[in-house]
């Protein structure tokens, strides 16, 4: 199983997500951001990398099959509570995974 990315984007600055969101994109890797509210900025790297992902394709390929062609990054919204989205990534990590958190 290849390494993900987990981001506990309720403490992770914006300008360090940024910086996540580049590699993430550039290199292709399964990062996950959890956080208890929808993240903008996340929502549209996803995006603009699944349409960039998508974009050699467009011509060779059906609408239902180059929908199938998503980005690797992730948003997961957990309940609102004091340590919801760590609770959540400490369910869900893998040994081999790497977590990005500002909390420690």
């Amino acid at each position: 199983m290849s390494m993900k990315i987990w981001v506990d984007a309720d403490s992770v600055p914006v300008q360090y997500r940024q910086i996540i969101l580049k590699r993430a994109t550039k290199e292709n890797i399964a990062t996950i951001f959890v956080a208890d509210r929808l993240l903008n900025d996340v929502l549209i790297a996803r995006d603009n990398h699944s349409a960039l992902l998508r974009d050699p394709y467009r011509q060779s390929m059906e609408r239902d099959e180059l929908r199938k062609i998503k980005s690797a990054i992730e948003m997961v919204v957990v309940t609102t509570g004091a340590n919801s989205a760590d609770d959540y990534i400490i369910d869900n990590i893998s040994e081999d995974d790497l977590l990005i958190t500002h909390d420690i």
